[in-house]
């Protein structure tokens, strides 16, 4: 992966990227002389994205996210992909003592070969100062 701070300010920051090549892997089942066999086989994707967040304080920012997947193999992969999340951050936030707490919630359409589908994410986490291990929690629902 590779990405590139193209603005960076107090307030804003926008971040260019790609995956370069995106692999992701997936159990195909293929039948060969009356044999059938199932195997882990990787797929390659061309992945640009783009990263624009905006800073409302040192602890809260909001800002979206996009990814488009182009797949490279010629067959049994998905060719197009578009993911799109619009995204807010309360990161260490303090609670009591030396405890923080962080919530990432994101709402997002995925796009994939004309299906699609809008989601809603979060992410939570406990975390303390002092302490190298941290607790979180992170769940995906679909909406719609």
């Amino acid at each position: 992966i590779w990405r590139y701070k193209a603005v960076q300010t107090n307030k804003f920051q926008l971040r260019l990227g790609v995956h370069l090549p995106a692999i992701a892997f997936r159990q195909l089942t293929y039948t060969i002389n009356g044999v059938t066999t199932s195997e882990l086989t990787p797929s390659r994707f061309f992945a640009p994205e783009l990263t624009p967040t905006y800073f409302i304080s040192k602890r809260v920012n909001v800002g979206m996210y996009y990814l488009y997947g182009l797949g490279l193999e010629k067959e049994n992969q998905t060719r197009h992909t578009h993911f799109i999340t619009i995204r807010a951050g309360f990161n260490q936030i303090p609670v009591f003592g030396g405890l923080k707490f962080s919530w990432n919630p994101q709402f997002y359409y995925l796009l994939m070969d004309g299906t699609g589908g809008f989601y809603t994410s979060h992410l939570l986490e406990l975390a303390y100062k002092k302490f190298p291990i941290s607790v979180s929690s992170m769940m995906n629902v679909k909406i719609a």
